[in-house]
C-alpha cells in the first residue's frame, strides 16, 4: 500500500511539473527548465527502465 500512495504522489507530482514547466516555457516570468526536470525525474523514478537507461547512455 505505501508503495502505490508512492507512485500516486509521483504521478500527481510529475504531473504539475510537467504542466507548470510547460507554462513557464511559453511564460518569461516563469522558468520552465527546474519543473521539466523535475517532471523528468519523477516520471524516470516511476519507470525505472528510463532511469537506467538514462545513466547507461554516455551523452558525453
Amino acid at each position: 500500500m505505501l508503495k502505490t500512495l508512492k507512485n500516486v504522489a509521483l504521478l500527481v507530482a510529475g504531473t504539475i511539473s510537467l504542466v507548470v514547466g510547460i507554462v513557464g516555457v511559453l511564460l518569461p516570468i516563469l522558468p520552465g527548465t527546474p519543473f521539466l526536470i523535475l517532471a523528468f525525474f519523477c516520471f524516470a523514478t516511476l519507470l525505472e527502465s528510463i532511469l537506467e537507461s538514462m545513466f547507461i547512455a554516455a551523452w558525453f
